[in-house]
């Protein structure tokens, strides 16, 4: 007895032997049957995978994660985003609004020696990271490294108190606004017309890194994404930091970080009045030009490239948007410490 027939006894031979016989008299009636018991097989099985796998799909459907993030100071943190159209927002004012909602995100920092407790981790996950989007009265701004050199006017004009009244020339005109602040970069100006976005952010949350370099070529990303959907073809340039269009900046990009929490940003040049570049040399960069979406005749609006940033904002960072309203997200400037205003000194 061979080992087939061991295992499923001798009918299993009579059977095959039958079959042989049947084939090798090509006898039409049982090789149709046989065709036709395969195909019914072949269908069986088919419609049998195809239930199988629409069970799989739906199952695959209900169970993957979503696009938004929980609040799990872990995961992506959601990102409360303030943006004031209707008023132009003085500089000092929103410095100071930087510096509160950073002191805030301060708690959300863990110290690998002394980790977060599970109560103060669930409190810090409520604490959401900021982005201001606003527009400044016109204000020239020096990083905290900044040459006074890169200035196209006298920062401190002599006085002329020693003449007397009556023969007082005409006095010149006051010099512009400017402050120095501890970003990153060289002077450049601010005003209306101009988009100006401040993210304050966590770079130790979530999917980020703890790298500035890659937090700023995230900020260009933005940019250049909100350019595209003006039809505008954007670029980084190895001249310096920031969007440019040809050889003429679009976007300028200043930062800086305690602790991975960032502050300050970028300003995107809508419809402001281009003669203010007049006065500097735009990031200290000689030779080159600036640029403004109105000047590339494109004829959107302040609000337009607002609504456009905070589009492609939650889509480079991911983020779970919430749109809040000013009195929600910060106190009012007559309620914050006087030190959140303060400057930095103009000569170092």
């Amino acid at each position: 007895m061979s080992f087939e027939d061991s295992r499923h006894g001798n009918g299993r031979t009579n059977e095959r032997a039958q079959l042989t016989s049947e084939l090798l008299s090509n006898k039409p009636p049982l090789l149709c049957c046989t065709t036709q018991m395969i195909r019914s097989l072949s269908s069986s099985l088919l419609s049998r995978y195809h239930q199988r796998m629409h069970v799989l799909s739906r199952h695959h459907r209900w169970c993957r994660p979503t696009a938004t993030f929980s609040t799990n100071i872990t995961d992506n943190p959601q990102l409360d985003i303030h943006y004031e159209p209707l008023r132009q927002v003085p500089y000092t004012d929103a410095l100071a609004m930087q510096r509160f909602k950073q002191r805030e995100l301060f708690q959300t920092c863990s110290n690998p020696t002394t980790p977060l407790t599970t109560t103060a981790a669930t409190a810090a996950a409520a604490i959401h990271d900021g982005l201001l989007l606003l527009e400044h009265p016109s204000v020239y701004t020096l990083g905290r490294r900044s040459t006074l050199d890169n200035l196209r006017f006298d920062p401190n004009p002599s006085s002329s108190a020693s003449v007397p009244p009556a023969h007082q020339p005409p006095q010149p005109p006051q010099p512009p606004d400017l402050v120095r602040v501890e970003r990153g970069g060289e002077v450049t100006w601010h005003g209306p017309g101009q988009l100006v976005g401040y993210p304050i952010m966590n770079l130790a949350r979530g999917n980020r890194k703890k790298d500035l370099h890659w937090f700023l070529r995230q900020i260009e990303q933005v940019i250049i994404n909100v350019l595209a959907d003006f039809q505008i073809v954007a670029e980084r340039d190895a001249a310096g930091t920031g969007v440019w269009v040809g050889d003429e900046k679009i976007a300028a990009i200043g930062l800086s970080a305690s602790k991975w929490i960032t502050m300050h940003g970028f300003s995107i040049n809508v419809h402001p009045d281009m003669e203010c570049f007049q006065e500097i040399v735009p990031c200290g960069i000689e030779g080159r030009g600036v640029t403004s979406l109105r000047c590339l005749g494109r004829t959107a609006t302040v609000d337009d490239v607002a609504q456009c940033v905070i589009q492609q904002f939650g889509l480079v960072f991911d983020h779970e948007r919430n749109v809040t309203m000013h009195e929600k997200g910060y106190p009012s400037c007559e309620d914050m410490d006087l030190e959140l205003f303060q400057t930095l000194p103009l000569h170092r």
